[in-house]
């Protein structure tokens, strides 16, 4: 026979048994609480899920910055190049992505000069170019088939001598 001591022992065993057991089954740890995604990761099952542009962990890595193609300016343009002296020029020229950087292009001729540009966002650009010691910069932007360029020349000095505007369809 098991004396009182015995059945105590037994019970608070048992006991310690069943509450163990509802424990574990009762309650999942969550896996994600611990765990901090950043740059916009998100926690699952305890594992961070990157967005595009992020690696590591955590997303804490930045893998790829954001990259503004050069595809919208690429092609041939006819247009009207507009200066506060003369006429109105009609010409056409060709833009070609770098083979090296998809946000750089080159332009075989503005108003005389070779030009490199780089896209800043998705639609606008800047650009400059030289010949001897005058140069040529400017800006544009690509809304569809249209361009819109500003650019001005400046003399050796800097000194800037002439500002055109070209509109053109591609």
């Amino acid at each position: 026979m098991i004396g009182k001591a015995g059945r105590i022992t037994v019970s608070v065993l048992a006991a310690l048994l069943t509450f163990t057991a509802v424990g574990f089954t009762a309650c999942e740890m969550d896996k994600c609480k611990e765990q901090a995604c950043y740059n916009g990761g998100v926690c699952k099952d305890g594992t961070c899920h990157c967005p595009e542009g992020y690696a590591g962990t955590r997303c804490e890595n930045i893998i790829a910055e954001k990259k503004y193609s050069a595809a919208r300016v690429a092609g041939t343009w006819t247009g009207s190049e507009v200066c506060p002296v003369g006429t109105p020029t009609q010409y056409s020229f060709k833009a070609k992505i770098s083979p090296t950087d998809v946000t750089k292009f080159t332009i075989d001729t503005i108003h005389g000069y070779m030009v490199e540009g780089t896209m800043i966002n998705e639609t606008d650009f800047t650009f400059i170019g030289k010949i001897g010691h005058a140069f040529l910069r400017g800006s544009g932007r690509v809304t569809g088939n249209t361009i819109a360029i500003s650019f001005n020349e400046r003399n050796p000095g800097g000194q800037t001598v002439l500002e055109c505007v070209f509109t053109g369809q591609n």
